[in-house]
């Protein structure tokens, strides 16, 4: 079936090398949709070039293009993702890149999570997996391993959709509970309230910057110095940028402050 969409539609103007069909067949899985975008691009391209024998290179030029103008497809099954499944998703789409093998183990996606300092924890983002293998995105290879289930599909998120984006774009969006008390916090009527809200954020999506950041700056205008260094320090893994200043100013502080007391 899937050598019939290659073939037929354009059989009196093109001829497909093995090899060319079998790049298809890895880049598409056979998915309709995939496929007939691919043979579309490469249709064009041989045209262009008044030629009618498609090679492997012509698939892989054709891919680069497909992966643009088959942006509407590409991007409404990227719609229908949460942002816990967007972002493992992305991750795992980098995994196979760099290691140049289709195949992701657990252990090279906790080292994904590590690498981008994102805490693999909450419902959401243990969960993420099982539901991409629902919703047909990866499958398993075993045990503890994933694969995506059409490849064109991996190398489109790899390359519209990067880690860093996703990142910025997602994490704070993982959980509705942490948004609800971020915002709770940002209108409590005292800093004891404020905290609670926070740590209550923190609870329902450690990965939550914003919240932790609130925290450790609310600590901070409490005089509770050390309880702010730490959560300056977990901001600062979260947030480098971001925290940098808050952390270098409390323990200015607490260094001021302890020499003072040794002074005196």
């Amino acid at each position: 079936e899937t050598r019939r969409l290659i073939i037929e539609p354009a059989r009196d103007q093109l001829s497909y090398l093995p090899e060319a069909e079998t790049a298809i067949l890895e880049l598409t899985s056979g998915h309709p949709y995939y496929t007939q975008l691919l043979c579309y691009e490469i249709f064009n391209e041989l045209q262009f070039q008044n030629r009618d024998q498609v090679t492997a290179a012509d698939v892989k030029q054709a891919t680069e293009k497909a992966l643009v103008t088959g942006t509407g497809g590409f991007g409404w099954l990227w719609e229908g993702l949460s942002p816990a499944e967007r972002l493992v998703a992305s991750l795992l789409a980098e995994a196979v890149s760099e290691s140049s093998n289709p195949i992701v183990t657990e252990t090279q996606l906790s080292a994904a999570f590590e690498k981008h300092r994102i805490y693999r924890r909450g419902l959401e983002l243990t969960e993420a997996p099982n539901q991409l293998i629902n919703l047909d995105v990866i499958e398993r290879q075993g045990p503890t391993s994933y694969r995506f289930v059409v490849e064109i599909i991996r190398r489109w998120i790899y390359k519209t959709c990067p880690v860093a984006q996703e990142r910025e774009q997602n994490l704070f969006l993982l959980n509705d509970r942490a948004a609800a008390e971020f915002v709770k916090g940002q209108s409590a009527n005292n800093p004891l309230e404020a905290m609670r809200h926070y740590r209550e954020a923190l609870a329902a999506n450690p990965n939550h910057t914003p919240a932790q950041l609130a925290l450790a700056e609310t600590l901070l205008e409490q005089n509770q110095l050390d309880e702010a260094i730490e959560a300056y320090k977990v901001a600062y893994w979260l947030d480098e940028v971001k925290a940098k200043a808050g952390l270098e100013k409390v323990k200015t502080l607490q260094s001021l402050l302890q020499r003072r007391s040794t002074k005196f």
